[in-house]
């Protein structure tokens, strides 16, 4: 069993490598619109969360970090 261990990582590390290009625009925009669209956003927020969040993206601006009255520790 450890044979067949061995014999696949020697396979795998003697493979070249494929040549990937990076993205031009910035990586975590890359890979958060393939995760938290708009859409995506809309169902798992509250309306509030939503609109603070869309209101952050659109200025470029800061979400406040408040916790709504249900949810803080007395």
């Amino acid at each position: 069993m450890s044979n067949f261990r061995f014999k696949a990582l020697e396979t795998a590390q003697s493979r070249q490598a494929i040549p990937v290009a990076a993205p031009t625009e910035r990586v975590g925009d890359f890979l958060g619109s393939y995760t938290f669209n708009n859409e995506v956003m809309r169902a798992l927020l509250s309306p509030e969360a939503y609109l603070k969040v869309t209101e952050a993206i659109s200025t470029n601006g800061q979400i406040d970090r408040v916790l709504p009255m249900k949810w803080r520790v007395p």
